[in-house]
């Protein structure tokens, strides 16, 4: 099977100098892309370089013996650069998937085309020429070499092959020459292109990196957006549940009660140990209820302050355990209440530390309805700087380690199917009221979750 240049370009283009990792399609797409794009913009200011060079060349050789070379020679030039140019033109009209077909290939392609003219200079005319256009040779040859190679510098295999028949070329014509100052010329030449060529690659390997490294952080910067709609999404549903679970209670107090209004409307007026419309009152207070929970979760969630007012610490819990105590009935749950603060008056939004007591009861009684010892105890006391400390303690199996540091993290959650927003949403609750809320080891076994709420001033007492 035979190997001819285009298989020997494409192992060279494919390389990449240096290659780049199998990583992704996309990230090899886009390095080719930044690779290619200095080319392509420096191209016709390129082009336009090599007609004017070749022309001061050919204005050189004029009255030279091989002034007619020098016309076909000049002509090479001229029709290579206007082929490479009016290619870029033509490739600049396609659509982007066919402009980026082969676009590797033709850059490295037209640059040994290129370059295989410039070594044709000091290869067939340094030799017989004048010294004055021997120095214009050895001028432009290194300056072809230089520049060509760093404006390729991003594609390292087009610069390769258009500075090899360059360098190659300068050197057979130097050491042919034979004399002393032509070896030492070429010496350097070596070393000369060494350099350049070392450079090339340094360059096109930083490119490489900065590409790669970008492509990594907008990676990383996407990942991040995406887990922050994911995350905005589950905490919409989260806050649904949360809703769901609040809202429920009153509804179902209230449908009990029209239920009982039914059935007393159902028997003589005599027989009525109960007035209906006592029974519907109770009814409307408790859609009403459910009605300014949503209001209150509304107004927290939009991120307006909570309306504090002097209420019982005390009777608030009372009340928390009476809407609980059916479940934790059901549970085998015993509620235990030590409510030993001397004040218990706190400026506070009652709904919302409702629903911090309601989390944290409902996460209590689940913590220990699997457990041989099922008691969830409340307790009460005076903290100091006026502050009065809630305590709701378990006897369940603990704080895992493994969400120890994050458990009032959002969607931290040990539950099969916990949204991981209860506490999170609570310790914001309890921060706005002026308040702190923690958690620690219960003593023994189990866990305790507390927090701290300012006294009422006395004016606020009064």
């Amino acid at each position: 099977m035979g190997y001819t240049m285009k298989n020997w370009l494409e192992r060279l283009s494919a390389k990449n100098w240096p290659s780049v990792e199998r990583a992704s399609v996309a990230a090899s797409a886009r390095l080719r892309a930044e690779q290619l794009s200095p080319i392509v913009r420096y191209t016709p200011a390129l082009m336009l370089a090599n007609v004017f060079n070749a022309l001061a060349l050919l204005a050189a050789f004029w009255g030279e013996p091989c002034f007619s070379r020098a016309v076909i020679w000049t002509a090479a030039v001229i029709l290579t650069a206007s082929y490479i140019y009016l290619g870029r033109r033509a490739h600049a009209l396609l659509a982007p998937t066919r402009r980026r077909a082969g676009a590797m290939i033709r850059a490295t392609t037209n640059a040994f085309a290129l370059g295989a003219c410039w070594g044709a200079l000091p290869l067939f005319f340094f030799q017989g020429a004048s010294p004055g256009v021997q120095v214009l040779i050895a001028c432009l040859s290194a300056g072809m070499l230089c520049g060509g190679a760093f404006t390729m510098a991003s594609l390292p295999a087009a610069a390769i092959c258009f500075a090899s028949p360059i360098a190659v070329a300068s050197f057979i014509a130097l050491a042919r020459a034979g004399e002393k100052d032509y070896l030492l010329s070429a010496a350097v030449l070596v070393v000369y292109t060494s350099v350049l060529l070392k450079g090339v690659l340094t360059y096109a390997g930083q490119l490489k990196a900065r590409v790669l490294a970008q492509i990594e952080t907008e990676e990383k910067a996407g990942a991040r957006m995406q887990k922050l709609q994911e995350s905005s999404f589950s905490a919409m549903g989260g806050m649904v549940s949360s809703l769901a679970h609040e809202v429920n209670q009153p509804l179902s107090a209230a449908t009990t009660y029209l239920n009982l209004t039914l059935r007393l409307l159902r028997v003589e007026a005599a027989a009525r140990n109960v007035p209906p419309e006592e029974t519907v009152q109770n009814a409307l207070a408790q859609v009403s209820r459910a009605s300014e929970i949503v209001a209150r979760l509304r107004d927290f969630i939009m991120g307006a302050e909570p309306e504090r007012r002097p209420v019982s610490l005390h009777a608030m819990i009372e009340e928390a355990c009476a809407h609980y105590s059916a479940a934790a009935q059901k549970a085998n749950v015993k509620l235990k209440l030590r409510l030993d603060a001397r004040e218990d008056c706190v400026r506070a939004d009652s709904v919302q530390i409702g629903q911090v007591l309601g989390n944290l009861l409902r996460n209590a009684i689940e913590a220990v309805e699997k457990q041989p010892q099922r008691i969830v105890t409340i307790s009460t006391m005076t903290s100091e700087g006026d502050f009065v400390l809630t305590r709701v303690t378990d006897t369940g199996t603990g704080i895992s380690e493994a969400v120890k540091d994050e458990l009032f993290t959002p969607f931290t959650t040990t539950k099969h199917a916990g949204m991981g927003i209860g506490l999170s949403v609570s310790r914001s609750i309890i921060s706005a009221h002026e308040g702190k809320m923690w958690a620690e080891p219960a003593p023994g076994e189990g866990a305790s979750f507390n927090f701290t709420l300012p006294l009422a001033g006395k004016e606020d007492r009064a």
